[in-house]
């Protein structure tokens, strides 16, 4: 008979490894999803997460795919851009009042794209935005949907970006940050 540290400690390691098995069930269904679908995956090492990928598209969509060490219950779907040195250059030339008002509306696009981000603030120089999905949630269309919500989100930056600052959109023009 176990004595009640013992039990305690042989629950943990049950847990622990149904909880491993979960994960590496969870991520080879997202990887088999989207190699169905002809997208490239290159796996990293990133920190606080349990693993991460780079997702890309033929047509430069791209992503970052992974499951957080601190919400292994869910999985974050990221994407970014790199603001150009030579927009970071007029942005610093702008007065304070029209700076903030590009910030401002740059932050209500992507709360109307219902995405959370990073990065909007001055000095300006990488947006990240993120959106996360439950594993209880989890499946083929719902997280397709996640991921064409945070693409589309720096699709819509870039555009604002173009128009602001008098330049032809061009997906390529922005360096996308994974």
């Amino acid at each position: 008979m176990l004595s009640g540290k013992e039990q305690w400690q042989d629950e943990r390691e049950h847990l622990m490894a149904s909880s491993s098995t979960r994960n590496r069930e969870v991520r080879a269904r997202i990887e088999k999803w989207l190699t169905d679908d002809d997208w490239k995956l290159t796996p990293f090492e990133a920190e606080g997460m349990l693993w991460a990928f780079r997702a890309a598209t033929s047509d430069a969509r791209r992503v970052v795919i992974g499951m957080p060490a601190q919400k292994p219950d869910a999985i974050l779907v990221t994407c970014g851009l790199s603001v150009a040195e030579h927009q970071r250059q007029k942005l610093a030339l702008l007065d304070f009042a029209k700076r903030s008002e590009f910030l401002w509306d740059l932050r209500h696009e992507l709360l109307l794209r219902d995405v959370e981000f990073d990065g909007v603030e001055s000095p300006l120089k990488a947006i990240a935005v993120h959106s996360m999905i439950f594993l209880d949630g989890l499946t083929q269309d719902n997280f397709y949907q996640r991921i064409l919500r945070v693409s589309n989100a720096v699709m819509a930056l870039a555009c604002r970006f173009g128009r602001f600052f008098g330049e032809a959109y061009s997906p390529d023009a922005q360096e996308f940050v994974n």
